[in-house]
């Protein structure tokens, strides 16, 4: 299905936006690390290779970039079409799990009736990664293996629920009996990975 069945046709930059996106994930394969592909990438779109800037606290072979995007300029209709870009030239895989982290409750709220209304230019841009599921994240805490096994699953959140400063927040880390068969095929190290967070401290796990 695509945009322009449902009356909207992306302009020029923000398909060089998505060109260029496409073009990372693809260099990210055919190079040795995020980092040189970034480099590259920028050098082969603009003739100058820009400096990557790692995201800290995650692993060094994950890429990470920002896209600067104009005010009104289709932000969220641009990260609805990167998911299939995602699934295709960078996970390389049929499905994936995607948290869609959003500044505040009313955009939560906005985004979520958007790409949950299959007549919204939103959603259709997400349909290009095949089957869909859009939760938000009291939903995703009893998310099924077999909604994961057989639909892209989009997990809609505020940066903010995250933030276990906030004591209303901290629900987010309770743990979930109904997502246990998630972990039942784990190795024993990964186990163990689960129950740490690196510095020798235990933490919740669903």
């Amino acid at each position: 299905m695509s945009s322009q069945i449902r009356g909207f046709a992306p302009k020029i930059y923000q398909q060089q936006v998505l060109d260029s996106v496409e073009a990372y994930f693809k260099a990210c394969h055919e190079l040795p690390s995020p980092s040189i592909a970034f480099t590259a990438t920028t050098e082969r779109l603009w003739g100058r290779g820009n400096p990557y800037s790692p995201l800290s606290g995650f692993p060094a072979d994950m890429p990470y970039f920002c896209l600067r995007v104009p005010t009104g300029g289709g932000k969220t209709w641009l990260a609805a079409k990167s998911v299939a870009l995602v699934n295709t030239h960078l996970l390389r895989c049929e499905h994936s799990v995607i948290l869609w982290l959003v500044p505040s409750k009313p955009i939560r709220e906005q985004t979520l009736k958007a790409l949950k209304d299959r007549n919204h230019p939103y959603h259709a841009a997400l349909r290009e990664a095949g089957p869909i599921t859009v939760l938000d994240l009291e939903e995703a805490k009893s998310v099924t293996r077999a909604t994961l096994d057989t639909s892209t699953t989009v997990i809609v959140a505020t940066r903010q629920a995250f933030q276990v400063e906030e004591e209303e927040c901290r629900k987010v880390y309770q743990s979930s009996g109904a997502l246990m068969h998630h972990f039942d095929n784990l190795s024993p190290t990964q186990r163990d990975e689960l129950l740490t967070d690196g510095e020798g401290s235990e933490r919740t796990t669903p």
